[in-house]
């Protein structure tokens, strides 16, 4: 090719690179995602405690977990217009309609003690594909596993025994230790009530002791009231 033939293409390149080009983008219809984003937000995150979770193989040999802090999570009123990303964890929730109730999506293997975000993204084959509809934090609560030590019968009310206890229990050591006192403690209330010099009558009679003023002054008071009451009656029934 000769050097003039070169330089004309060369010429026609940079001419065509010097014109203001005019590209269409593709936007997507603000109704169109007003109408995913309600669609969206019809939606509910609701978790729920599994009492029997089957760890994977990976878990397995990760060593020993707490496998009853763990809960499932499910979306209500679910739509194939959209599909949900959790974004730690990478669990993607998507329309199925093979499933008795479509519209209801579940996933286990969620964490007690952490929290969750959910984004809703468009699923759609226009222009609004994969448009963030909406976002929802969740915190799931943490599984007390010492609630099921046999040390907690009959004290299932003690902090330490709850079985969503929000706190850290630093070992078992610890646990044992604290709940053995506490019921040392209940053990000395007993005592004490049962021990107390004083019956019931005996409380009710130093009670109306401290407080007889005002007693007395409500009877006073309650019998000149009917005395007025009973004086207006017999006015009004005597004749003119």
């Amino acid at each position: 090719m000769a050097i003039r033939d070169k330089l004309y293409i060369l010429m026609l390149g940079l001419l065509f690179l010097l014109l203001p080009l005019k590209i269409t983008a593709l936007e997507c219809d603000p109704v169109e995602l007003n109408k995913l984003k309600k669609l969206a937000s019809f939606s509910e995150i609701k978790y729920q405690h599994i009492k029997n979770y089957v760890p994977t193989k990976e878990e397995e040999q990760l060593g020993p977990l707490n496998l009853k802090n763990r809960f499932s999570v499910t979306i209500n009123n679910f739509s194939d217009k959209f599909i949900v990303k959790e974004y730690y964890s990478d669990n993607l929730f998507q329309y199925n309609p093979t499933l008795i109730t479509p519209t209801v999506i579940t996933k286990g293997d969620f964490v007690g003690g952490d929290s969750y975000t959910f984004y809703f993204f468009a699923n759609t084959n226009d222009a609004c594909h994969y448009q963030l509809l909406r976002g929802e934090t969740i915190r799931l609560p943490k599984y007390n596993e010492y609630s099921e030590h046999e040390l907690c019968q009959g004290i299932e009310d003690y902090r330490l025994c709850d079985r969503w206890f929000p706190g850290t229990i630093a070992s078992e050591d610890y646990f044992i230790d604290k709940v053995n006192k506490y019921k040392i403690f209940l053990g000395e209330q007993k005592n004490n009530d049962n021990n107390h010099p004083f019956s019931r009558w005996d409380l009710i009679i130093d009670w109306i002791a401290v407080n007889y003023t005002y007693i007395l002054v409500t009877i006073a008071g309650g019998g000149t009231l009917i005395i007025l009451i009973l004086k207006f009656i017999s006015r009004r029934r005597m004749p003119l």
